[in-house]
């Protein structure tokens, strides 16, 4: 690969790439294919090049960005900005990320020996010489890095699982988990208040006339929730009825409805020991099935409502300044 796209026969090192190439569509080409096209670049085509040809092979690589040694002024060498180089990197299993060096010509420099055909420098210790190019560039004519991704040789998993990983842990990520949470937390606030208030009335609840009490004030507060509110002045057969026709309960529901107004009446005005624990039971039967039933007919809004906006929940915190102050006081 590398001798490919050295052989000057075929390919020309130079800064100015012309017009970019447009497909028979009149779409512009994508840069790689255009260099192919061309045969036209500099060091970022032909790194690019090489690292697109090693990846198709299966072969991991990546690209260094760094600089030329530069000229040589008296003791020191003098780099400039137009020696800014970039250049490919392989990775061999047991010998790390090894420099190559695909771009033609005497501004990109000579490749390292153990990368040319026939050099008699065996590529054992090849990662050691690309290391110590960084800190040598200058007197050996290799590419200096900038950066400790060029020298370094981890292995590809590691290094991409770490980058990953820094990369989830940013400051915006961090930023945007709590703000999703704050929203999460804020849109749940209601209808988690008002399932505690439930569960605390039910464990607070000794008798069953308190439990069926807990249930019945349970269901019409779901209904109210839904748009079919309790009217004042209305007795429990008035308000039963009600419910059966706003609630367009079906012939199954409405037999539900009555047999809960029934258990209801009984567990108010009998004496405490006539309702049966089976009574409460096939209770909570019916005023779930009731609740599925009436919330089938409304409309989305009225459900989306109802649950994020549960009015058991709203008067909880509307009240919590004034149950608060005389406790203060």
């Amino acid at each position: 690969m590398q001798d490919h796209l050295r052989d000057t026969s075929r390919y020309t090192y130079t800064l100015d790439l012309g017009e970019p190439l447009r497909d028979s569509q009149g779409r512009l080409l994508e840069p790689i294919q255009n260099f192919y096209e061309t045969r036209r670049g500099y060091c970022v085509q032909f790194a690019t090049a090489m690292i697109m040809m090693a990846r198709a092979q299966g072969i991991p690589a990546r690209m260094a960005i760094g600089f030329l040694p530069g000229q040589l002024s008296g003791e020191h060498y003098v780099v400039r900005a137009s020696d800014a180089h970039a250049w490919p990197e392989l990775y061999f299993q047991g010998y790390g990320w090894l420099r190559f060096e695909p771009t033609p010509g005497a501004r990109a420099g000579t490749p390292p020996p153990y990368a040319v055909l026939g050099a008699g420098s065996g590529a054992t210790g090849g990662g050691r010489q690309v290391t110590e190019s960084g800190s040598r560039g200058a007197s050996t004519g290799r590419p200096v890095p900038t950066t400790t991704e060029a020298t370094a040789a981890p292995v590809p998993q590691q290094q991409g699982f770490l980058a990953s990983l820094g990369a989830l842990f940013t400051l915006r990520n961090v930023v945007l988990v709590v703000a999703v949470l704050v929203g999460l937390l804020a849109a749940f606030a209601m209808p988690i208040t008002a399932w505690l208030l439930r569960w605390r009335r039910r464990r607070r609840a000794v008798t069953q006339r308190d439990l069926i009490e807990v249930e019945w004030d349970d269901l019409t507060s779901h209904l109210g929730d839904l748009g079919i509110g309790t009217p004042e002045g209305v007795t429990l057969r008035q308000l039963r009825e009600r419910y059966v026709v706003s609630g367009h309960l079906d012939e199954a529901n409405a037999t539900a409805m009555r047999r809960v107004t029934a258990t209801l009446e009984k567990s108010r005005y009998d004496r405490p020991e006539r309702t049966t624990p089976q009574e409460a039971s096939q209770l909570h039967d019916d005023i779930r099935s009731i609740r599925r039933q009436v919330g089938r007919t409304r409309a989305w809004q009225a459900r989306a409502r109802s649950f994020f906006w549960p009015e058991a929940g709203v008067s909880f915190w509307r009240s919590l300044p004034g149950r608060r102050l005389p406790r203060r006081r």
